[in-house]
């Protein structure tokens, strides 16, 4: 399901481990799906709090190599199990949604995936 979502993507569980991820962040971090499943999402951020709880806004992100990338990202909840980090690179044409003031668009956008997600399954 992930795998089709053209934005980055972050599945953890509860405790914020990282149980899947799909090719756009791969590709945006470098880093594998498999050295980031079971790690905490949180060190795939330069910022402290909680990406284990809804939320919304800009961080940097870690990249495996280069300099961290400014990501604006949404934290839904995929039922009570799972959450769902959805993000895209600031500046992005893709972000620009942002620029004109439509961040609550790509926010219901999350919101949609992650009721497809728990229904079919991550």
């Amino acid at each position: 399901m992930i795998g089709s979502i053209p934005l980055a993507v972050v599945v953890t569980d509860t405790k914020g481990l990282v149980c899947s991820v799909n090719n756009a962040l791969i590709s945006l971090t470098g880093f594998t799906a498999d050295g980031l499943t079971g790690q905490p999402i949180d060190s795939l951020f330069f910022a402290a709090g909680s990406l284990h709880e809804p939320w919304q806004g800009r961080r940097y992100l870690r990249r495996e190599r280069g300099a961290p990338i400014p990501v604006d990202h949404v934290v839904t909840p995929i039922e009570d199990s799972h959450f769902l980090v959805a993000l895209q690179k600031s500046g992005d044409a893709s972000s620009a949604m942002e620029e004109q003031g439509d961040f609550e668009r790509f926010f219901n956008l999350i919101t949609d995936l992650a009721c497809i997600a728990s229904t079919d399954g991550y």
